[in-house]
């Protein structure tokens, strides 16, 4: 197993604040991949998507702001190299994106062992509102992070069985430890509604399943809405 990864290095055209980032970044790369058949088809898709963005950087903590006329970096990554190929490409060619590609550099990730990762860009789980029997965004005042452990185990052997026709289950203790990173959600605007998500650090089992799962997470990302920005991994430390 292995996943693709590109490091595209843009300048903005319009200011972003950091409530609308994850609906902006993912509206222009939806924008471009209509340009391509085979991502058209990945994009209309609606099973789960080969492919998790991450966030802009640096970032202004103070302001909050994503400024025109700066030069920020953007991390996406796929376990489809055809995927990765074609976006860079169309990205690279579109006029039409609120941002201009100045460069696109290319990595590749085999498969290696994976201790632990903190979520960098937070992460989303929809559950049943017990009173109103609509679906909201988990807090922790809904359930424990045993539910939140749950989630990400099932959600990754879902996407497993998705991506490469196998099915796996990864023992109960797939996640050792995690622990929820903010002190209150974070909230961010999606088409007209408010999303409320979640950072996490989490450290996995060494058994070879475990293993799998957790890489397979850097390449796709984990929990829901990934193609939206969430639920994007970096290493722990």
């Amino acid at each position: 197993m292995k996943f693709y990864e590109i490091k595209i290095t843009l300048l903005l055209k319009i200011d972003v604040k950091f409530i609308d980032l994850q609906e902006f970044l993912s509206s222009n790369i939806n924008r471009a991949m209509v340009d391509d058949d085979y991502l058209k088809t990945i994009h209309t898709n609606k099973m789960f998507k080969p492919y998790c963005i991450g966030s802009l950087y640096p970032f202004d903590l103070e302001h909050k702001v994503y400024k025109a006329n700066q030069i920020y970096v953007l991390t996406l990554r796929s376990i489809d190299n055809l995927f990765i190929k074609k976006l860079s490409t169309v990205l690279k060619k579109s006029h039409k994106l609120d941002f201009k590609v100045i460069a696109i550099e290319s990595l590749v990730k085999n498969y290696s062992y994976v201790e632990s990762a903190f979520t960098l860009t937070p992460t989303v789980i929809s559950v049943e509102d017990e009173k109103t029997n609509k679906i909201k965004h988990w807090t922790k005042e809904d359930s424990s992070l045993e539910f939140v452990k749950r989630q990400i185990k099932n959600n990754l052997e879902k996407k497993y069985l998705q991506f490469f026709n196998e099915k796996i289950v990864a023992p109960d203790d797939f996640i050792n430890f995690i622990s929820i990173q903010n002190r209150k959600p974070i909230m961010y605007n999606y088409k007209n509604i408010k999303i409320f998500t979640n950072k996490f650090k989490i450290t996995f089992a060494s058994d070879e399943l475990s293993q799998k799962l957790a890489f397979l997470g850097f390449g796709v990302g984990i929990l829901e809405k990934n193609s939206l920005g969430f639920g994007f991994l970096t290493k722990g430390k």
